[in-house]
């Protein structure tokens, strides 16, 4: 188990929630500063704190890269959990922030509309689901249309306990002019894909079957 921005909402998709994968799981992907940190990650899987994090910094190529990684813990299984996350028509009725979503037949590319403090994101992204191994999945996306055109990233799905899973979230967007509110990202990202992710889980874990 999708964001995002979450687009970013999915990525939004809010956002979201992991925990500590086996060694050979953990070398098949870079490192989240969640999980490098040892405080950090134990407030995920002994607190259960969702953690988020949103900056921006200036490239060589004087361009500028927004950077988003979020983390938490689900009680359920990555293979039930990564299976969920996908049913995107259901994310209106979960955030408030998330106003539409439309997939396609081939259910590979979603069109997402989100609205956060009146600033509202309509995106079309490529999605691509990927299991990684026995204890890991993986979901990719990249935005190819509309609002952050070019934004990448992924989500992952890791095992942390017979029943439970490492939720991770990723994005990197390159960009001239961010096309959105300066303020927006530096006071409510974070906090808007913090809220994504709570209700996805409480989602996630409440689902019967799940």
């Amino acid at each position: 188990m999708m964001m995002l921005r979450y687009a970013v909402a999915i990525f939004l998709l809010t956002a979201s929630l992991l925990g500590a994968a086996s060694e050979s799981s953990k070398s098949q992907l870079e490192q989240p500063f969640w999980r490098v940190k040892p405080k950090v990650l134990k407030k995920i899987t002994d607190d259960r704190a969702i953690i988020v994090l949103v900056g921006a910094e200036l490239k060589k190529n004087k361009l500028s890269e927004l950077k988003m990684q979020g983390g938490g813990l689900i009680k359920k299984s990555p293979a039930k959990v990564a299976v969920r996350v996908q049913r995107y028509e259901d994310l209106p009725g979960i955030s408030d922030y998330i106003k539409e979503v439309k997939v396609s037949s081939d259910r590979k590319e979603v069109f997402i509309h989100t609205e956060a403090f009146k600033y509202h994101a309509r995106m079309k992204m490529k999605i691509s689901p990927e299991k990684v191994s026995d204890t890991l999945e993986k979901l990719e996306f990249t935005i190819i249309e509309g609002n952050f055109k070019g934004m990448t990233g992924h989500f992952t799905f890791e095992k942390h306990k017979p029943s439970a899973t490492l939720m991770g979230f990723e994005a990197r967007y390159e960009y001239k002019k961010l096309p959105m509110p300066q303020f927006f990202l530096e006071f409510g990202l974070e906090f808007v894909l913090q809220k994504v992710a709570a209700k996805m889980r409480t989602y996630l874990e409440n689902e019967p079957g799940v």
